[in-house]
C-alpha cells in the first residue's frame, strides 16, 4: 500500500519507466512479467488516489481508517494524541486535532501530515 505522496509519485514514475521499457524488450517472458507488475502497481496507485488524492478527507475519518488498518484501539495513539478519553472526544468529533497531533500521527502512520489538514 502507498502511504505518502512521495511514495505515490515514485510509484507513478516507476509505472512510466516500466511502461516505456516494456515496448523495447524483445523477450516475451519479460514483457509478461512487466505486464503483471504494471497491473499490480496500477491498482496500488489507484487505491492511494481514491483514498487520499481525489477528494478531501475528513481528518477524523482518516484517523479512524488508519487506526482500523493498523488494528489500534483508542489507547494506542496516546503518545500522539493523549489519553484514551481525549482520543475518544476527537474520534467522536467533539475536539479537533491540533497541528502537533497531526504531525505526530503522520509520523506514526508514515503519511504526510497534510492529509489531516485537507479538510480545513
Amino acid at each position: 500500500m502507498i502511504e505518502s505522496k512521495k511514495n505515490h509519485q515514485s510509484a507513478k514514475d516507476l509505472f512510466s519507466v516500466l511502461l516505456h521499457h516494456k515496448t523495447h524488450l524483445e523477450v516475451a517472458a519479460k514483457v509478461a512479467q512487466i505486464n503483471a507488475y504494471l497491473g499490480s502497481l496500477k491498482i496500488i496507485i489507484a487505491e492511494f488516489e481514491r483514498r487520499y488524492v481525489t477528494k478531501k478527507v475528513d481528518p477524523i475519518e482518516l484517523l479512524k481508517n488508519l487506526m482500523e488498518m493498523h488494528e489500534l484501539t483508542q489507547n494506542d495513539p496516546a503518545n500522539e494524541i493523549g489519553a484514551q478519553p481525549h482520543v475518544s472526544r476527537i474520534l467522536a468529533g467533539n475536539r479537533p486535532l491540533t497541528v502537533e497531533q497531526m504531525k505526530a500521527l503522520g509520523k506514526r502512520f508514515k503519511v504526510d501530515p497534510a492529509l489531516f489538514l485537507a479538510w480545513y
